[in-house]
């Protein structure tokens, strides 16, 4: 009830003429009218506190507000959104974005050297384009964040990061990594200048993909065969030797190396001459005669393989054992 009707009635008890009655009310007019200018002024001032950009002559949003609130959401926003993350409008403009742009991110992923050893199964477009997708949501939302600070609906900030979290958990470290740089290359295109990209809250999950990453890597080179103590050994003995495919031989006949050697130095027997046989049968066609010479230079090979073999033993195992205290980091 306003206080001109709750005066109106009071009035009205005391049984006051017509006249009378109106008389008070218009002298009690600008009490009732003060009241109403304060309880306005007492309500704007309290918006321009929560919001901050409000005019306090019009109590209408900045133009600047207004038009970042529609870029950060690609135009999925109104005006009953400025002042708020409002995660679920701008998440309907992002999947509008990256249906019609997903082609400019996709181009700078193409780019990246690294794309090749991303895993076929992160390839995939269902895998990069969510991942994409929500790695431009959280920019969006950290972007109108930053703006607007206060914002009553500052707490879904949270969930999305965390939802950004479980996406990198179910790929590849490296997929993350590349995916964000093809991101970050493509934001002008993709905003067209008018918004700044915000990684703030991407940072952190970032950070730990990134160690990952160099986490792997290290492994990969130290327990990389052709880098153990017997692999750099065979090379003094056999300098022409190919260590990747010695490497798959290995692996293959179950870590032999003798026999892996030998299958390897074989391979480059029957196409390679030696230089001690090329006084022999040299009008002869390699291909055609090595066979009578290789039964002797593989029981030549085995014997030297062998002593290879024990001469450097020990610190093979112990380069192997050292694979166990390797760094390792959970999610």
């Amino acid at each position: 009830m306003s206080h001109l009707q709750s005066l109106t009635d009071l009035l009205s008890l005391a049984q006051l003429s017509p006249d009378a009655l109106e008389k008070v009310l218009e002298h009690d007019r600008w009490k009732t009218e003060a009241i109403l200018e304060h309880e306005f002024k007492i309500e704007e001032l309290r918006q321009q506190y929560l919001h901050g950009s409000m005019s306090s002559e019009s109590g209408s949003y900045s133009q600047d507000d207004l038009s970042f609130n529609l870029v950060s959401s690609y135009s999925e926003c109104n005006e009953s959104q400025v002042f708020k993350v409002a995660k679920t409008k701008v998440k309907l403009g992002i999947l509008k974005l990256c249906e019609e742009k997903y082609p400019i991110i996709e181009g700078f992923l193409l780019q990246d050297q690294r794309y090749s050893k991303i895993p076929l199964k992160d390839r995939e477009v269902g895998v990069m384009k969510p991942l994409a997708n929500a790695m431009i949501y959280m920019s969006c939302c950290s972007e109108r964040l930053k703006r607007w600070p206060i914002a009553k609906d500052k707490s879904s900030i949270l969930h999305i990061q965390k939802d950004l979290e479980t996406k990198a958990l179910k790929i590849e470290s490296l997929t993350f990594l590349v995916v964000y740089d093809a991101v970050f290359s493509s934001w002008k295109y993709l905003f067209e200048g008018e918004l700044e990209f915000n990684d703030t809250d991407i940072k952190p999950i970032l950070e730990k993909v990134s160690l990952r990453v160099s986490l792997k890597e290290e492994v990969e080179k130290r327990s990389d065969i052709k880098t153990s103590p017997l692999f750099k050994s065979i090379l003094g003995v056999f300098p022409y030797i190919d260590l990747i495919r010695l490497e798959q031989y290995y692996y293959s006949l179950s870590e032999r190396f003798v026999d892996a050697a030998i299958k390897t130095l074989t391979l480059h027997f029957t196409q390679n001459r030696p230089a001690e046989l090329d006084s022999t049968d040299q009008y002869a066609e390699w291909s055609d005669i090595y066979i009578s010479y290789l039964p002797e230079y593989k029981v030549k090979w085995k014997n030297q393989l062998k002593e290879l073999e024990l001469d450097n033993w020990n610190e093979q195992i112990a380069w192997h054992k050292a694979l166990t205290s390797l760094p390792t980091m959970s999610p």
